[in-house]
């Protein structure tokens, strides 16, 4: 069949938005790619991005083949999980359902920044910065306008919300839905590797991945060594360092229900401190030691299953349409297979094989079936990590 031209405007330049308007390059579509942020500027979203089989199927779907192979090239190697208490004993009753023990396919570890520089790879002309997101309104011709707060315009023939939990599109498509606070809040950061910290942190959190339990209370520990893997790519690897993320319930940080969590460093450290003080000097000493200003404290939140509603040319891919709990690990790698299947949609529409809106139905049949299943396991893994009974999870959910 003719190909018919196809109008993408996509809000946000996350994981989700630059995978997708890769994808749809490669099926000889050109999307724009509108982000509210400067060019390159960091996102305090964290540092450390596990890719399980999923999202490697969504990227080797998306990038060229030589974009995909640089992609692996760097991620930091792939490493075995030890789970430990706070005196780094070895423990093994503890473990979450879907973290995948798969040998053949083992899950990459990614730098968040150095993927978002990989992703915008030989997409100059279509990325727009310092665009953030007004209003949309259609057009006479159902074409959609979309405004931003600098007065630019963009119309387009599909919007896709790609820009975060607090997605400025699903707030205009869905008027008082809101992302659930689980109660829960998520401390992460990072500790530059070199001959002080090495001499400092206990040995065995110097490799690999390592999960540490306390009542009430997780610790994940992940060391992303780049230099040997990422000599021959375009990008210079970020120094090599250990990510970690603290991730319990407010009352286990001390942290009040309505505490904005806007906490300065010294602050941030204090409370950190203040948590691990019982710890050994050599696990506490991985936080004392971490890069000024890297840590953050966030919310941890949930996007309730949404009742399937009709599809429109208007739709939300990652965590701006499922945000869910970092405990599994499944929430970027649900929002790269909502940007594979999307891409595939349209690339029907160009094709004319299929009508828009047939097109779009599909892809959000196939995210609901998946991507929100998703959000359902994210949830059942914080209660494993917190040690909580199934019982109280049924009563709490």
């Amino acid at each position: 069949m003719m190909k018919s031209p196809v109008r993408v405007a996509i809000i946000g330049a996350g994981p989700a938005g630059l995978c997708l308007a890769q994808g749809l390059k490669k099926q000889g579509i050109t999307a724009q790619v509108y982000e509210k942020n400067a060019a390159l500027s960091p996102r305090h979203q964290g540092y450390r991005l596990r890719i399980d089989a999923i999202g490697q199927a969504a990227l080797a779907q998306c990038l060229p083949a030589s974009l995909f192979e640089l992609f692996i090239a760097s991620c930091a190697a792939p490493a075995t999980v030890q789970t430990l208490d706070a005196e780094l004993n070895a423990v093994s009753e503890k473990w979450v359902d879907h973290w995948h023990r798969t040998p053949h396919q083992p899950d990459l570890r990614a730098d968040r920044q150095l993927l978002r520089e990989l992703l915008m790879t030989d997409l100059d002309g279509q990325l727009h910065f310092a665009k953030a997101l007004s209003r949309y309104e259609w057009l006479p011709d159902q074409s959609i306008a979309a405004y931003f707060e600098d007065g630019s315009v963009a119309v387009a023939d599909i919007l896709v919300g790609a820009d975060g939990v607090h997605s400025s599109v699903m707030a205009l498509r869905f008027p008082g839905l809101q992302a659930v606070d689980t109660g829960e809040v998520c401390c992460y950061g990072k500790t530059l590797l070199n001959q002080a910290t090495c001499n400092a942190i206990a040995a065995k959190l110097q490799t690999g991945t390592s999960v540490i339990f306390e009542q009430g209370l997780a610790v994940v520990v992940d060391v992303m060594r780049f230099a040997a893997t990422t000599a021959h790519t375009a990008w210079h690897p970020p120094h090599d360092y250990i990510y970690w993320a603290l991730i319990g319930k407010r009352a286990r940080f001390g942290v009040a229900a309505d505490d904005n969590l806007r906490y300065t460093d010294a602050q941030l450290r204090g409370l950190i401190a203040s948590l691990s003080r019982s710890w050994p000097a050599e696990l506490r000493a991985l936080f004392e030691l971490a890069a000024p200003q890297a840590a953050m404290l966030v919310p941890v939140r949930s996007m309730p299953r949404i009742a399937p509603w009709p599809a429109t040319q208007v739709t939300a891919i990652g965590d701006a349409l499922h945000v869910m709990s970092p405990a599994s690990g499944l929430g970027v790698n649900a929002a790269l297979f909502d940007a594979a299947s999307l891409s595939s949609a349209i690339a029907e529409i160009y094709r004319g094989t299929m009508s828009l809106l047939q097109a779009i139905t599909e892809h959000e049949n196939r995210v609901r079936a998946h991507s929100f299943a998703a959000v359902e396991l994210s949830g059942k893994g914080n209660w494993q990590l917190f040690g909580e009974s199934q019982a109280h999870q049924g009563a709490e959910q």
